[in-house]
């Protein structure tokens, strides 16, 4: 088996983070009468040949970077880092 992360496996990634934090998996809103961006929604940025965590941050598309451009497998790292860090909180809660 390789040890190569894809885009598909990154991206899979992205919405089990999407998914535990609550967030639209859709990139876009197609309910609205108007389509737009999903305020809240993860995906991965690319450009020059890296990869980044970024979040869409305004109906009109704007985004914040969430994590530093890096490897496909930089970014599963930092993915997975996140989705450790929301249930590790979440287990922490459930036993209030």
């Amino acid at each position: 088996m390789s040890n190569q992360i894809t885009l598909g496996m990154l991206e899979a990634r992205v919405t089990m983070l999407n998914n535990a934090l609550d967030q639209p998996t859709e990139y876009w809103d197609k309910t609205s009468a108007r389509p737009c961006h999903n305020v809240g929604h993860y995906y991965i940025g690319r450009a020059n040949g890296g990869y980044r965590l970024e979040q869409i941050a305004s109906g009109t598309g704007a985004a914040r970077d969430i994590s530093p451009r890096g490897t496909k497998r930089e970014i599963w790292d930092y993915v997975t880092a996140m989705i450790a860090g929301v249930e590790a909180a979440q287990n922490i809660h459930a036993n209030d």
